[in-house]
């Protein structure tokens, strides 16, 4: 049996500490933005079985979830900032590289969700 072997182009980021950090905090307003116009579309009554399935809100948890996770994580910040650079500062290009899985008790009761990445 052959083994396949492919070729895989490694991107470097070169970009200082300072520069990343002032283009995060666009990024971050973006992101802060779009969860408040998300969040203002989610009704507050809306049961938790329909909560997993609204668009909106999965939208929302989105944005909220990359927010946390690039001021928890400097790697997964870089990451954050070539995507944005690689969608062309479009924060919904970004946005499509990502989705949530809702993670479920006994009782079918969502108690945490998990950011995955298409990227």
């Amino acid at each position: 049996m052959k083994e396949k072997s492919f070729d895989q182009e490694e991107v470097l980021l070169h970009i200082t500490d300072e520069e990343l950090e002032s283009r995060l905090v666009i990024i971050r307003k973006q992101l802060e933005d779009l969860s408040a116009a998300s969040r203002k579309f989610v009704p507050n009554d809306l049961p938790e079985y329909e909560l997993v399935e609204n668009k909106t809100f999965k939208s929302w948890i989105i944005c909220n979830e990359i927010l946390q996770a690039s001021e928890r994580n400097r790697d997964f910040a870089r990451l954050l900032y070539y995507l944005y650079d690689k969608s062309e500062q479009d924060i919904n290009r970004v946005l499509s590289f990502y989705d949530i899985e809702f993670k479920k008790d006994e009782k079918n009761q969502i108690v945490g969700v998990e950011l995955i990445s298409y990227e």
